[in-house]
């Protein structure tokens, strides 16, 4: 069973503590395997003969590899490839995917918007560590992360402070990264769009996907 299905089990548990509801969840397992445009609720940009984001076959480390994970890989010309999603949220978010990379010497990166203005941006590898992005620079959480394994990160915004929470386990269950006050970019009301993407400073980048869940808060997790 994938373990997207877990994770909504155990958010059904701490609805208590002021979780609206799901507003994404996907596994990709629904999907025909190769291109991912066109597919879902999912929007593709920035693709051509040198990057890809495609369906594969082989799920998360979360789910013994079950199923199916979204691939995304630029092989080369300065473009920066995105995989993104709207969705309608009044007030907080926790999003929660796994991830795996192959190699991320490019930024692989996650970010939170309202419309098209970018309200916090996380890079998964920027100098070999995750980092967040504000105030025109990225800051250090002092944690990298290993190359082709799988983790499972989740992110819970507080609008009200600009600043969000971000939490990072491994296939064991061991806590990798807890950090409380990563910074936005851009203060914001509400959040509308999640967005997958790389940096386009060259070419190499290659990471997976998969068990992608974004729910709504009356007031953060935290």
């Amino acid at each position: 069973m994938k373990s997207l299905v877990k994770i909504m089990a155990g958010l059904v548990l701490v609805s208590v503590a002021g979780v609206r509801g799901s507003i994404i969840s996907e596994n990709f397992d629904s999907y025909a395997a190769g291109d991912l445009a066109n597919q879902g609720r999912w929007f593709v940009a920035n693709v051509n003969d040198h990057q890809t984001i495609t369906v594969v076959s082989g799920g998360s480390g979360f789910d013994g590899g079950a199923g199916q994970s979204l691939r995304m890989y630029d092989n080369g010309d300065g473009k920066q490839p995105i995989a993104s999603m709207n969705f309608n949220a009044k007030g907080n978010v926790s999003v929660t995917f796994d991830y795996k990379c192959v190699n991320g010497a490019h930024k692989p990166v996650v970010s939170l918007r309202s419309g098209s203005t970018v309200a916090l941006t996380l890079s998964m590898n920027t100098s070999g560590y995750v980092q967040y992005f504000s105030a025109g620079a990225w800051h250090t959480t002092g944690v990298a992360l290993s190359n082709d394994a799988w983790y499972r990160v989740t992110l819970t915004t507080d609008l009200a402070s600009s600043t969000y929470a971000i939490s990072i386990t491994d296939v064991s269950g061991g806590t990798v990264l807890t950090f409380s006050d990563a910074k936005f970019v851009t203060a914001v009301s509400n959040l509308s769009r999640l967005v997958f993407s790389m940096n386009n400073e060259g070419v190499g980048t290659d990471f997976y996907i998969d068990n992608v869940t974004l729910v709504q808060f009356r007031s953060p997790s935290r």
